[in-house]
């Protein structure tokens, strides 16, 4: 199946871009030799320094994004790139269509194949226990020693497995072409959760154990009792093609050509997430050990603006972060959060400690929040806009440019 996604998603690879930079940035790093702008990227691993490894489908090859910014060539093949992961050990792993999961023990300097397995892989898991799993066009297998050597644990006959899922009570969820799957921690007991769907294409589960599964053309739907009731939970009609949650009730959804949404309550409702992307069509969408989220869209990388799945966003507090863009021109965006309901009021402030303008003043409730700063009037210079909450106070300094 990853042959044909694949082709469909790069037929628009030059479709618009996102609007105006507010909840993404797209320009976090200066875009350096062999940079992947402006063309499709996916799929996207995060490694614990930072780097993103990050697949080219136009080219099929592997670049890594650097903390300086920087696109560096790692592997140039002759065969697509589904899936990334990273084994306990810091084994890189590459699920290909066509050499099966290569590895590399470096970082990515150096690739090697590896033995088991079957030529087309889709999907690959690192479980909590340091297991490996990959999903194939036939099969689901096993590697127990860093993804050097691989062994079938149970044949799917003849349709494919797309997504992988180790849910917190260890339970293994297995989506593609025939629904979901239910496995034991041990891999020994399966059940059939959903075998009717569209094809699965992606699987998550917030901190509430609710389970979201992501569909080919039949949008997202959501189980709340472990898998046997699935319900609709929204976008009728779309090809999900990301899944992040956070804490207990924050969901972030990609879709193939809507952009990117949000739900602060465990999916029951959605708001729109893309503004800045450098497309609404995305290919991949990843949560980095950094606190931010990575967006692979048609027309590049863009990463969110703050650190949205740590801080304030997760666990409330009293907190306002540095405004996007800064400079800015026409407008700023400043993100701040509150742990309670309460009054707040939000005020801009020139050099000399007068209040110019009150952006803000009433009650809202707790979480996090942006907010808007009209600066158009104002005078190019410094200033500082000043949060108040409960007898506190946090400022930022910002710059207005024309």
């Amino acid at each position: 199946m990853h042959q044909w996604y694949r082709i469909l998603a790069l037929l628009c690879a030059f479709a618009n871009a996102g609007n105006a930079q507010v909840f993404w940035q797209s320009d976090f790093g200066p875009w350096g030799r062999g940079g992947a702008d402006l063309i499709p990227v996916g799929p996207l691993l995060q490694m614990p320094d930072q780097r993103i490894i990050a697949a080219l489908p136009l080219s099929d090859e592997l670049r890594e994004h650097d903390t300086a910014g920087n696109w560096e060539p790692l592997l140039s093949g002759e065969v697509p790139f589904n899936a990334l992961a990273r084994s306990n050990s810091g084994n890189l792993l590459a699920a290909t269509d066509g050499q099966g999961v290569l590895i590399s023990m470096d970082g990515g300097g150096n690739w090697n194949t590896t033995t088991g397995g079957e030529p087309t892989v889709n999907t690959l898991l690192r479980l909590r226990d340091g297991r490996v799993l990959a999903g194939g066009q036939t099969g689901l297998y096993e590697s127990r020693d860093d993804g050097i050597n691989w062994t079938r644990l149970r044949s799917t006959q003849e349709w494919s497995i797309e997504c992988l899922l180790e849910r917190g009570n260890g339970e293994i969820l297995l989506g593609g072409e025939a629904g979901i799957f239910i496995a034991s921690a041990d891999l020994q007991s399966w059940r059939a959760a959903r075998p009717s769907w569209t094809p699965v294409m992606t699987l998550a589960e917030d901190g509430s154990g609710r389970l979201f599964a992501g569909t080919v053309g039949e949008g997202l739907f959501r189980s709340t009792d472990g898998g046997g009731i699935w319900e609709a939970a929204d976008f009728e009609g779309q090809w999900i093609t990301g899944i992040v949650t956070a804490g207990a009730s924050y969901c972030f959804v990609a879709t193939r050509q809507e952009g990117i949404f949000e739900s602060r309550d465990g999916g029951s409702s959605w708001n729109p997430y893309s503004e800045g992307l450098r497309s609404n069509e995305i290919l991949d969408l990843i949560s980095g050990v950094d606190g931010y989220l990575y967006a692979g869209t048609v027309r590049g990388l863009s990463r969110s603006a703050w650190r949205v799945l740590s801080g304030g966003y997760l666990t409330p507090d009293f907190t306002l972060e540095q405004n996007t863009p800064n400079p800015a021109s026409n407008t700023a965006v400043f993100a701040w959060s509150i742990p309670r309901d309460g009054n707040v009021r939000m005020s801009v402030y020139d050099l000399l400690g007068r209040e110019i303008a009150v952006v803000l003043n009433a009650i809202v409730v707790s979480g996090l929040h942006w907010q808007t700063v009209e600066t158009s009037e104002l005078i190019p210079g410094s200033y500082f806009l000043v949060l108040r909450f409960e007898g506190q106070m946090l400022d930022r300094k910002f710059q207005v440019v024309r």
